[in-house]
């Protein structure tokens, strides 16, 4: 369902309800969004709970929340780059086999997968491939490693093209 919020427009009334263009990412990297968006502070009372429900109780599992967060800020940045996302669903991540995908690994991984829509339509289209721009834009981003993956990634960055690929990009028919 596309989301009708007017959160962030500057015309009173409007409606994020004419998306032109969606698209959805799968990625192996951990992109959870956890709403840790600061280093560790350790004035601050523990334990507590992330946005994704995580018990936040010493530092390590407040850096490793803030470094999922960190990812989850890179991609949505890198994406932003172009056009501003309206985000029609959360990160979701699910243990799956990936045989079926076109990622660069196989067996049973934990895949994130989110939804993402513009109010421009075709934005990351190039010679008819609609996701031709978003793949280029994405290729090898620096990402931190080492948190929730299941996939033993070669790099620490995203991948898009390639044997390795970690992150798979799809139009999505409106």
């Amino acid at each position: 369902m596309i989301s009708t919020a007017t959160h962030g427009s500057v015309i009173p009334g409007y409606s994020f309800s004419n998306v032109r263009s969606r698209y959805q990412i799968k990625t192996l990297i951990d992109v959870s969004p956890t709403g840790i968006i600061s280093e560790y502070r350790g004035d601050v009372p523990m334990p507590f709970v992330d946005d994704l429900k995580n018990i936040i109780n010493d530092q390590e599992s407040w850096s490793n929340s803030r470094n999922e967060q960190r990812n989850w800020e890179t991609l949505v940045q890198c994406i932003s780059l172009r056009a501003q996302p309206i985000m029609l669903s959360e990160s979701a991540v699910e243990n799956i086999s990936v045989a079926s995908l076109d990622f660069g690994y196989k067996g049973k991984q934990n895949v994130w997968t989110f939804d993402l829509g513009f109010e421009t339509a075709d934005i990351f289209t190039d010679s008819g491939d609609p996701v031709k721009l978003l793949i280029e834009q994405l290729d090898v981003i620096p990402i931190l490693t080492g948190l929730k993956e299941t996939a033993e990634l070669t790099t620490n960055t995203i991948v898009t093209t390639g044997l390795k690929v970690n992150t798979l990009c799809y139009p999505v028919d409106l």
